[in-house]
């Protein structure tokens, strides 16, 4: 009886198995929309301590080169401060929140935390 119990529920557990969706790419659409924020990286504290004021505009690039190609942090958005077009903000995306890095064109003058992007954004339009 054991014998012919065995197949059977191999057969009925396969069956049970193959015929169930994966949703996470039922829809690719959903599946290749970036999230608000989203990282395996870096946290907010780890990237204040990367990325701190003073540090000269060449040196923020390519840092934040690197983190971005290691997948460490995704750089949320651009934010232009002036008319010349010299200082502007990066809102950078953390484990944890973001982090917006202010330059004057020639170095990192300031960063701030944040919970989320729009607030962010609404920090750097006011103060800037």
């Amino acid at each position: 009886m054991k014998k012919i119990l065995l197949p059977i529920m191999s057969a009925v557990l396969l069956a049970a198995c193959s015929g169930q969706e994966n949703t996470d790419t039922a829809n690719p659409e959903e599946a290749s929309a970036p999230p608000e924020f989203e990282t395996d990286g870096m946290t907010l504290k780890q990237l204040e301590e990367t990325l701190h004021p003073g540090t000269d505009l060449d040196t923020y690039g390519m840092e934040v080169q690197a983190l971005v190609q290691q997948g460490r942090i995704n750089i949320q958005e651009k934010v232009q401060l002036s008319d010349d077009g010299k200082s502007h903000a990066d809102i950078i995306a953390a484990k944890d929140g973001f982090l917006a890095v202010v330059n004057d064109g020639n170095q990192v003058t300031h960063t701030e935390k944040f919970d989320t992007a729009d607030a962010a954004r609404t920090y750097l339009d006011q103060e800037h």
